[in-house]
């Protein structure tokens, strides 16, 4: 069925009566889908948006909107309706993301020893302050501090959460 907005005329040959009513076929919806399953970093949100076109929408909480701003992990639903009244539900799940940032603890190093700290696969884009006494070579940090120094590392994980840890 193909969509189609028009009036239909009727009326009677030699006569003065006519009339019209205006007539709206919709194409009828073929599926519905939210997002898919995702994390939820912390500090941040998600939204979840519904297709437009369908007459109705009904969130988990009881929401009528045809979006959704998830705060928080957990299980959401959306059910909708379209303008024939076919019923479409969609839900997925919204897992909490992993911001661990781990490493080996170091008890203490002599001035001018170098201390090799692996990276782990999970994390990418690291950076670290202080800058100084400190190099990047493949997957490992080297340290070569003069003095007792903290150096703070940042990052993301394999999910695009933000990761903070402080080492030596």
């Amino acid at each position: 069925m193909k969509p189609f907005s028009g009036y239909i005329y009727a009326g009677f040959a030699g006569c003065i009566l006519k009339d019209s009513e205006k007539i709206n076929v919709v194409e009828q919806k073929q599926n519905f889908a939210i997002n898919k399953d995702s994390i939820l970093c912390p500090g941040k949100n998600i939204l979840l948006q519904s297709p437009v076109g369908f007459q109705t929408y009904q969130c988990q909480d009881g929401s009528s909107l045809s979006s959704y701003l998830v705060t928080k992990a957990g299980f959401y639903k959306v059910t909708t309706t379209d303008s024939c009244g076919n019923i479409f539900k969609d839900s997925l799940t919204i897992r909490e993301g992993d911001t661990s940032f781990l490493l080996p603890s170091l008890e203490s190093i002599c001035p001018y020893d170098t201390v090799h700290l692996e990276i782990p696969a999970s994390i990418n884009n690291i950076t670290w302050q202080p800058f100084e006494n400190i190099l990047k070579i493949k997957n490992q940090l080297l340290f070569f501090p003069v003095t007792t120094t903290e150096y703070r590392l940042k990052g993301t994980s394999t999910t695009n959460c933000d990761l903070t840890t402080n080492a030596l």
